[in-house]
């Protein structure tokens, strides 16, 4: 029953009757997994915590659990301790590029970016198809100031999944703070092709022609970004500057 709830989308019923087969026994360490990813989903990650641990408690050699306890204490940005519990899934299972990938996103976001790096590049050693796994290599480069490397981790992402507009975006971030702007607004252009809706897409073209002296180009890029989101005063501002200059 708890399961229906759950995949229902029924989060505090899925809680509730995982709670009741936990009553009726209490030594099943996947009913307190269960109830864990309820907790978690439910936006209560403090009892979704309490609960994987028991979990654990119950059973320590099963790193999936240890894999949902990092995510909960990630979601509830306890990156340091999110890296421990990766770690420890890590250690029961290293051949999960996944679990990798969530300890390198746990690193990144504990502003440890070589650490975070690392796991990446472990996690693509073991499946090289996933293009999430470069384009969060990608911003693990750029959070860490190597944007030569973030570029070619971007495209990596790309040559993937060429469908993406947010890979776009992120090549153009990078190549713009690498003041390759030609190639910054050509992969905005490319963002926007695959998706013409988002405004800060043109926010960011525009200012890659207006630090490129292409102010009528600039203006035509801030205008648009106006169309879609009339209410962020910074894109008037950066209009009215690319004026100035035009």
């Amino acid at each position: 029953l708890g399961f229906a709830y759950f995949v229902n989308d029924q989060y505090a019923e899925a809680i509730s009757a995982y709670k009741q087969a936990i009553g009726l026994n209490s030594k099943d360490p996947d009913y307190y997994d269960k109830l864990g990813s309820a907790y978690r989903l439910n936006d209560q990650y403090a009892e979704a915590i309490s609960a994987y641990k028991q979990a654990i408690g119950l059973n320590s050699k099963k790193p999936d659990y240890y894999d949902n306890l990092g995510f909960a204490y990630f979601v509830n940005d306890q990156y340091a301790e999110a890296i421990s519990a990766y770690k420890q899934a890590i250690g029961l299972n290293s051949k999960d590029p996944d679990y990798y990938n969530r300890l390198g996103s746990a690193y990144r976001l504990n502003d440890q970016y070589a650490e975070a790096i690392s796991a990446y590049k472990q996690a693509i050693g073991l499946n090289s198809k996933d293009p999430d796994y470069y384009n969060n290599l990608g911003n693990a480069y750029y959070a860490n100031d190597e944007y030569a490397e973030a570029i070619s981790a971007y495209k990596q992402a790309i040559g993937l999944n060429s469908k993406d507009p947010d890979y776009y975006n992120r090549l153009g971030n990078a190549y713009f703070v690498n003041d390759q702007y030609a190639e910054a607004i050509s992969a905005y252009k490319q963002a926007i092709g695959l998706n013409s809706k988002d405004p800060d897409y043109y926010n960011r073209l525009g200012f890659a022609y207006f630090v490129n002296d292409q102010y009528a180009e600039a203006i035509s890029a801030y205008k648009q970004a106006i169309g879609l989101n009339s209410k962020d005063p910074d894109y008037y501002d950066k209009l009215g500057s690319a004026y100035r200059l035009n």
